[in-house]
């Protein structure tokens, strides 16, 4: 299955690709997939009473007003072991 994103298509990527692989192609297509986001690197540990871990990338909002953390996933990482626990450390994060 492909993606169509503004007149662009998007092929699957093979699942055998490293993580940090597909992590620079989201930032080199940041443009096409996030085009209000700057999308950096964002390596920096978060901890809240869940845990602590590391997300992926940043988008943040090309006017400064607002930005996200995200998580880059394989599909053969685990939801419920791997993914989900990283994910409540970071909606649990208390800001301000």
């Amino acid at each position: 299955m492909r993606l169509l994103v503004n007149e662009e298509w998007f092929e699957p990527i093979h699942s055998g690709m490293y993580e940090t692989e597909f992590e620079n192609l989201i930032q080199a297509r940041s443009n096409s997939l996030f085009p209000e986001y700057h999308v950096l690197p964002f390596k920096i540990p978060v901890e809240s009473e869940e845990g602590r871990k590391i997300p992926d990338l940043v988008l943040i909002e090309r006017k400064y007003r607002y930005w996200w953390i995200a998580e880059v996933e394989m599909a053969h990482h685990s939801l419920y072991g791997h993914v989900i626990p990283q994910i409540e450390v970071f909606a649990s994060v208390q800001v301000g």
